[in-house]
């Protein structure tokens, strides 16, 4: 059985490459492969995500260490890496593509985004150099559509770029028959960049409506400045919302289950987020 090594961030904190990582070791792949995992998880939470701390950088050389026994161990033939989209994100990265390259082993690029050329284009010279010469070492990248292709045109030749779009396997129990209520829900990271302000402020608009309407808003919060600044304003305003920590499981189903409108919009470059394949698989009508 050939052996795929799988590299990620493993939920906890829950953020779209976690959940990703996480669906691909659960998924049927398993039945087909040999499945190997190194967890690239520095971070604890959402709020240090970003944050310098003497603690990440040893998280960072147990991470190294461990998967360079696992690549002498088991010897792979595949190695799967998410495709980092910031400088720094893409440096700690190509210590694996360097690392690998000493062993007969393919490796696969995976974006989980879009925002990959406009880093790219943004970076300077020798950072760009440096990303072209870590990218020639990879056999090639997946992306998570046909549109997406273009990204990296420059870098892999047609026939090394392959399209898998987000995607698993859900159940919900639809039934909002005792809910009068019209209930709209955001479920994200409670962050500016996923258009959480924009959610807010939507309700001045929807004052002079008949219907009751009731926001929710489920997720961890970046930091605490932001948390005031929207509480401020639902509470100022007595906006109809509530919030509530992040959930998975079952818990999370009944969100996507009680709710009647799904409204996810980012202000940064989005892929396919699995909140809207999520959305969309409860039945829900969404405004993204």
């Amino acid at each position: 059985m050939r052996k795929i090594l799988v590299l990620g961030k493993l939920p906890p904190p829950y953020f779209g490459p976690a959940v990703a990582t996480k669906t691909i070791l659960d998924s049927s792949l398993k039945y087909r492969y040999q499945l190997l995992h190194v967890d690239t998880r520095i971070n604890s939470t959402i709020a240090t995500m970003g944050a310098f701390k003497s603690s990440k950088i040893r998280n960072l050389f147990r991470v190294y260490s461990n998967f360079y026994k696992i690549l002498k161990k088991e010897k792979p033939d595949l190695m799967l890496l998410p495709n980092a989209q910031t400088t720094t994100g893409f440096i700690k990265d190509s210590i694996f593509v360097i690392l690998a390259a000493f062993f007969p082993i393919k490796i696969l690029l995976q974006l989980r985004g879009s925002n990959w050329l406009n880093w790219f284009n943004n970076c300077s010279y020798i950072t760009r150099v440096y990303i072209k010469k870590i990218t020639a070492l990879c056999s090639g990248v997946i992306v998570l559509g046909e549109k997406l292709r273009y990204l990296f045109k420059d870098f892999f030749q047609d026939d090394q770029i392959f399209v898998v779009p987000n995607g698993g396997n859900y159940t919900f129990k639809i039934d909002k028959k005792g809910n009068k209520d019209i209930h709209i829900l955001f479920f994200a990271n409670l962050i500016e960049s996923k258009g959480i302000i924009d959610f807010v402020d939507s309700f001045n608009d929807l004052r002079n409506l008949n219907e009751t309407i009731i926001g929710l808003m489920v997720g961890t919060w970046h930091n605490s400045e932001i948390k005031e600044i929207i509480e401020e304003t639902i509470n100022t305003k007595n906006f109809p919302i509530k919030t509530s920590p992040a959930a998975s499981g079952e818990i999370k189903n009944k969100f996507f289950e009680e709710a009647h409108i799904f409204v996810f919009p980012p202000r940064a470059p989005e892929g396919h987020p699995w909140v809207i394949i999520e959305a969309m698989a409860a039945g829900l009508p969404i405004i993204t």
